[in-house]
């Protein structure tokens, strides 16, 4: 610090013809700038505890919560890389802390009440894709009997969560995994390879025991011919699974082990129109052509948002892949993420039927909160209106990952392992 201090003021006397003097003013040169220093990083410390709340002007903006990476961990910190999984959890039944899983094989996680970074260790990487889930006999309470499982390059592993434990590779397998997720009953794992291949690892048996080591317990699902990059069950459909690959296609499937009669007669898996027997996939492509780089369904089950590479927005119903409503330029470039947050309360108006939030960010930068409004059709009891409309915009630089915290609140990953919490005020 001395010599960075130094070499300046010496200059500045030079300028000024004040060698002869330099002693005196040298002395009183370094106390002022160490009391600049010190009050500077006093300064400094003030403006650490509140850097979180920064507040812009502008009615169309939204307010950006503290930052949830700023208290520093006990721990010791683990590598985390780009992150690969981003997910709420619950403690003693309370969503309360968000589960970080880096590339490099790091796992922390993050309290939602204080910001507070908890290491909880390291796990063989790279990791591909990763995810975590409650066992069907523990509900909610992820600090109790709850399992991790990751993809990577040499297949999947299951693990313990949240102590780390190894518990088992994925047998009779030996894919390359780009995707992973578990089912809406927790009790397979769905992962998608980059072989074109939905792979579905059943984690119990017909009994009910956890047996995932058993050689009977990976199907396998054909249909795509690239390489997949999501994988997705449907909230209120267990034997229902969406998947997507790098050409563009979106596919839904029916498990092998579903009940082809059951509901026949009374309600499709797929559409209104066909039998729940007669199809085992249907697809669909963006309008535009062009490839799908974000997807998210909505927890009641109505609707699925599709990104494009594009920066394009649609909305399809989960029943029949149809397209109801489209945003040809929703962002700058690629969608990177999208996340449905819930349902909005309803008007008085009775034609109106549900308000869906949905936020998304795309490669510019922008979290964008999106209304998706459906309504009965003048004079038409039995078709609906779809109508989507911008509610609100936050720019999160960097931003690539969204998850979501509560109705006006998502979550958002950077590419530096860094976390943000987006509050929309409507």
């Amino acid at each position: 610090m001395a010599v960075a201090v130094q070499s300046p003021l010496l200059l500045f006397m030079k300028h000024r013809n004040l060698r002869g003097q330099g002693k005196d003013l040298y002395c009183k040169g370094i106390k002022s700038i160490c009391l600049l220093v010190a009050s500077l990083s006093l300064t400094s410390i003030a403006l650490q505890g509140c850097s979180g709340s920064l507040w812009r002007k502008g009615g169309d903006s939204a307010a950006l919560t503290p930052s949830l990476n700023e208290a520093r961990p006990a721990l010791k910190p683990v590598a985390l890389g780009e992150v690969v999984a981003f997910q709420l959890i619950s403690e003693n039944r309370v969503r309360n802390h968000v589960i970080l899983v880096g590339k490099t094989g790091g796992v922390e996680k993050i309290s939602l009440v204080d910001g507070t970074r908890t290491p909880l260790g390291q796990i063989l990487g790279p990791v591909q894709a990763a995810a975590v889930a409650s066992t069907p006999n523990n509900a909610e309470d992820f600090e109790k009997e709850s399992l991790l499982v990751v993809a990577s390059d040499r297949g999947a592993s299951l693990y313990k969560f949240p102590s780390l434990e190894h518990i088992v590779e994925m047998p009779s397998s030996t894919a390359r995994f780009t995707a992973i997720s578990f089912d809406t009953a927790r009790r397979s794992v769905l992962l998608g390879g980059s072989d074109g291949l939905v792979y579905r690892w059943k984690l119990f048996d017909a009994s009910g025991e956890f047996k995932p080591s058993r050689k009977d317990g990976v199907e396998r699902y054909f249909g795509h011919a690239h390489s997949l990059t999501t994988v997705l069950p449907a909230p209120q459909t267990p034997q229902i699974f969406f998947s997507v690959d790098e050409g563009g296609v979106l596919s839904a499937f029916r498990t092998y082990d579903s009940d082809r009669f059951g509901g026949k007669y009374d309600t499709s898996l797929f559409d209104d129109r066909a039998y729940a027997d007669q199809a085992a996939r249907r697809t669909y492509q963006l309008k535009s052509g062009s490839s799908i780089t974000a997807m998210a369904a909505s927890s009641d089950g109505q609707l699925i948002a599709l990104g494009g590479q594009d920066g394009s927005l649609e909305i399809l119903t989960s029943k029949g892949l149809t397209r109801r409503a489209l945003v040809k330029i929703a962002h700058r470039g690629d969608v990177l993420s999208v996340v449905f947050l819930g349902t909005l309360p309803l008007s008085n108006n009775a034609r109106e039927k549900t308000q869906h939030l949905l936020a998304s960010i795309g490669r510019d930068g922008q979290v964008c909160l999106w209304k998706i409004s459906s309504s009965i059709a003048e004079g038409q009891a039995m078709q609906k209106e779809y109508s989507v409309e911008l509610l609100k915009t936050s720019p999160v630089p960097g931003g690539y990952r969204l998850l979501a915290l509560g109705l006006k609140e998502v979550g958002v990953a950077t590419r530096d392992s860094k976390v943000l919490a987006v509050k929309f005020s409507l």
